[in-house]
């Protein structure tokens, strides 16, 4: 949740097209084609078995730390314990940093199912829990 800041739901540059500062490319043309926007947000994930949104490598796309939640899956991996990050990129000398609603996030994801998040069956309560 922010002003004036938009949401990147996924960076994906395929593994075998490593190497080409394609993400940066990416960044770039998002920010260009959004030239009103103050910044960027997105999470990232830290110690999660999924490849996907990991912090080092939006950190290479200057994303900065805003805050950070330590949570565990309740049925898969119920063991391990991952962080999930909320990033943002200024763009703007102004910009306020976004911030998010740490309960909602607690419910998982529905949009995507390939989605690191993603909660495949509707069912009470919440996804993931604090630790």
């Amino acid at each position: 949740m922010g002003d004036n800041v938009i949401v990147m739901n996924c960076l994906w540059i395929l593994r075998k097209a490593k190497g080409h500062a394609l993400g940066k490319h990416l960044l770039k043309d998002m920010i260009d084609s959004e030239g009103d926007a103050d910044g960027f947000a997105t999470i990232t994930l830290e110690n999660h078995w999924s490849p996907w949104f990991v912090k080092w490598q939006m950190e290479k796309l200057d994303f900065k730390t805003i805050e950070s939640t330590k949570v565990a899956h309740k049925t898969k991996h119920k063991e391990q314990i991952f962080s999930i990050y909320l990033m943002w990129v200024p763009i703007t000398r102004n910009a306020k940093p976004p911030s998010w609603n740490k309960e909602k996030l607690l419910e998982g994801e529905t949009f995507y199912h390939v989605h690191p998040l993603y909660l495949s069956q509707a069912r009470e309560g919440n996804v993931f829990e604090p630790k």
